[in-house]
């Protein structure tokens, strides 16, 4: 604001959020004396599910619209902070949906994404709330690059990434 000249705005997000009323938010939620939410626990969510599963970005709003066609008895939960890690919202949902089989899904490759960044955080929050359980990978497996690069290919994979972390 104090320099003589503007820099661009830079928005990192799929260009198919910026207009989606799934990804808006309410001005309420931006009022005077509301913060930042570093994980996002759903109030729908089941209080007892069969699976918890914790997801991060573009990838909530694909496994959100699968679970409102499913009847499966399933938690989303987005982590919404990778750096700083908020560990302890972490354990306090974990706390919450304990019982239930913990899941990490993500669209991008084993490799690649979040996944070997957030598992042994998940695992550290699963061991200082008592519990023995280990986190599950749902997503694409190791690969070189992000994606097939063939559209038909890769909405059969997001697909099947989908139905693997709901069932």
């Amino acid at each position: 604001m104090l320099r003589n000249y503007r820099k661009p705005l830079i928005v990192a997000s799929p260009k198919g959020l910026l207009r989606s009323p799934a990804a808006a938010s309410a001005l309420s939620e931006m009022a005077p004396g509301t913060r930042f939410q570093p994980i996002i626990d759903i109030e729908s969510n089941p209080s007892n599910p069969d699976r918890l599963v914790l997801c991060s970005g573009k990838h909530y709003y694909t496994l959100a619209e699968a679970v409102a066609k499913n009847s499966a008895n399933v938690s989303l939960v987005r982590i919404e902070e990778l750096s700083p890690f908020p560990r302890r919202e972490l354990e306090a949902v974990l706390d919450k949906y304990s019982g239930a089989e913990i899941v990490w899904a993500q669209e991008e490759p084993e490799n690649q994404g979040a996944w070997c960044y957030v598992r042994p955080r998940i695992e550290e929050a699963l061991r200082s709330i008592g519990s023995d359980d280990l986190v599950t990978y749902r997503g694409r497996k190791s690969c070189a690059t992000v994606a097939t690069g063939v559209s038909s290919w890769h909405k059969q994979e997001v697909e099947a990434i989908v139905r693997e972390a709901l069932e």
